[in-house]
């Protein structure tokens, strides 16, 4: 086998133009270097070094640096007009027919991840990588992949979460067919993508995929939309006018109306209509015409409507939200969604929250708690792990988001269980992270929350709960002598629920519905707990340790039958911004002592 490592670029996206990035040192060697000392060591001598002559980085000086390093250069003397597929060609006419194995030369690797692709048995191979957003732009080609993992699409500007690494190997077999393409004129001022998928319809071309680190979407500071507090507000009936009033969480007062205001008219009916509003002084409310229907929730604890008949009930709100509510503002799912919506929402919250109570403190902070028995993985270790695995966040992110209710819960849904009429009040209006759309199953997670993680049931003291928090926390709490007949309701309603659900047309298409209702049925959970602690009476705290055990539980429980990626994780970076320059001297354990930074090194 023989090796092309393409070199010939000027560097412009790092920002500094003196040096090409073959020549960057990370810790005592350039990634030249490395590269031709792995290939080296997998026992590739046969090396072809292309680099550039246009630019401002390619002196004379540079060149000879290079020819210093590696002794087999070609020189594409057009690297600015003409991109890479010419820098490809260039090295491909240099060698002979040979199996080939192509590297982008401002990468950094580690010498298991080319091993794995030259001992991959595909001849014709592109080494991809997991993304978890799979909208992100601006971070080079995309994959799509078909049956038997052949590459069908590659390119820019579509949704995949699979991402060209910059890694490819050609069998001999295809080595002069593959050149073929190379070689027309025509194919110099194209993306290598392009080349790549006409490639692939022409003969068997594959992607190997892998998990690597760091995260191709890198973990960012996002700051709150909401107050960390539940808004404390007040309700005052005047005749047939509701007012809504707070002065603490007034944001969500405003996201409420302007949800409310926005929506389509023929969609408004099912939701409180506001008649006034006022936001500019002290006290924020807003004022909406009284419905008279009792809420769900009170005629579920009141034992005033039965199964059948709250399954109707369900069915026809559900016919709502789907076939109308969830049809409004569909759109593509912003980057990081996952992490943004949910993973710096407990973040925030748990950091808010902290000192408030000692013994919150102390169970949130462990590492493993034992709930009823069972020794289980706390939240804050579950959560960095998923956030770990690109592979599993990409099945985590929605195909779209849309629309949505935001507080989906029985006791937000007002109903007349006469004429089957209902009101959806309190909508969030804006996601934690400040998005207006947000996942439909975000809904549904939150109804979960209720008839399947039992909200309703904590929250009005229906459990009996003991806490040890000696070596090991131990939490045993029972909510089944208290409401053992509410329960046996909710199993009913949740089982019956999860047989109607694929009935809806967002659902049926959807393979990775059920996997993330119960994920953010769980992760729903973790920062509601800390939510509530407020005034931190014996009650409030007992809830909280009791609601937050119970998301844990349900948080492993849901690990249990979706288990995480457990394929190795490889280290791999593009050097294409200062921030990757430091993340791959951390990684590679290369920032000595005295090192000159890079823009030393460029000067």
């Amino acid at each position: 086998m023989k090796a092309i490592i393409l070199g010939a670029g000027i560097g412009e996206r790092l920002k500094e133009k003196a040096l090409p990035k073959c020549l960057i040192k990370v810790g005592k060697e350039t990634l030249l270097e490395r590269q031709v000392a792995t290939l080296n060591d997998l026992n590739i001598k046969d090396i072809t070094l292309v680099i550039g002559y246009q630019g401002g980085c390619w002196t004379k000086e540079h060149i000879e640096k290079v020819r210093q390093i590696h002794k087999k250069v070609v020189i594409n003397e057009k690297n600015i007009e003409r991109k890479r597929p010419y820098s490809l060609f260039c090295g491909l006419r240099e060698i002979e027919k040979d199996d080939v194995i192509v590297i982008d030369g401002d990468l950094i690797f580690e010498k298991e991840l080319i091993q794995k692709v030259i001992e991959d048995k595909r001849k014709n191979l592109v080494l991809a990588i997991y993304i978890e957003s799979k909208n992100i732009e601006g971070k080079g080609t995309k994959i799509i992949t078909g049956k038997d993992d052949e590459v069908v699409k590659a390119g820019y500007g579509f949704p995949s979460n699979k991402l060209f690494s910059g890694i490819l190997k050609v069998g001999k077999t295809d080595f002069d067919f593959f050149k073929q393409i190379l070689g027309r004129e025509e194919s110099w001022t194209k993306n290598l993508s392009m080349i790549l998928e006409e490639f692939a319809d022409r003969t068997k071309f594959y992607a190997l995929t892998v998990d690597t680190f760091p995260s191709v979407v890198r973990e960012r500071e996002v700051k709150a939309t909401e107050s960390w507090e539940p808004a404390a507000n007040r309700i005052e009936k005047k005749g047939n006018i509701i007012r809504k009033k707070t002065r603490i969480g007034k944001q969500q007062l405003i996201n409420e109306v302007n949800f409310i205001q926005n929506l389509p008219e023929s969609t408004k009916r099912h939701f409180p209509k506001i008649i006034d509003y006022n936001f500019d002084q002290e006290i924020a409310y807003y004022d909406m015409a009284y419905c008279p229907y009792p809420s769900f929730m009170d005629l579920i604890f009141d034992k005033k409507i039965g199964v059948q008949e709250s399954l109707e009930m369900l069915k026809t709100i559900f016919d709502f939200v789907f076939n109308v509510l969830y049809k409004t503002n569909v759109k593509q799912t912003p980057v990081r969604f996952i992490r943004d919506s949910y993973f710096n929402k407990i973040k925030q919250r748990f950091s808010a929250v902290k000192g408030r109570s000692a013994l919150f403190d102390k169970v949130a902070s462990a590492d493993y708690l034992i709930i009823n028995g069972d020794k289980v993985k706390n939240s804050n270790v579950i959560v960095n792990e998923i956030k770990n695995d690109a592979k599993f966040l990409a099945s985590l992110e929605p195909p779209f988001v849309t629309t949505y209710h935001g507080d989906f819960r029985f006791g937000n849904m007002l109903i007349n269980t006469k004429t089957k009429d209902f009101v959806l009040i309190d909508p969030r209006g804006k996601t934690a992270a400040g998005h207006n759309e947000s996942d439909i199953m975000e809904d549904i997670a939150k109804l979960f929350t209720a008839c399947h993680a039992y909200y309703d049931i904590f929250y009005r003291n229906l459990f009996n709960i003991e806490i040890k928090a000696g070596k090991d926390i131990i939490i045993n709490y029972n909510y089944k002598i208290k409401a053992k007949e509410t329960i046996d309701y909710f199993e009913k309603i949740t089982a019956e629920l999860m047989q109607l659900l694929p009935n809806y047309t967002q659902v049926k298409r959807d393979s990775n519905w059920k996997k993330r209702l119960f994920f953010i049925e769980a992760i729903l959970i973790i920062p509601n707990a800390p939510f509530q602690l407020v005034s931190l009476t014996p009650r409030e705290e007992k809830f909280v340790i009791g609601f937050y055990a119970r998301g844990v539980q349900l948080l492993n429980e849901f690990l249990s039958k979706y288990p995480l990626n457990r394929d190795r994780k490889y280290n791999v970076i593009n050097l294409n911004t200062p921030e990757d320059y430091e993340t791959a001297k951390e990684i590679f354990g290369c920032k000595e002592k005295g090192e000159t930074e890079v823009k030393d090194e460029r000067s």
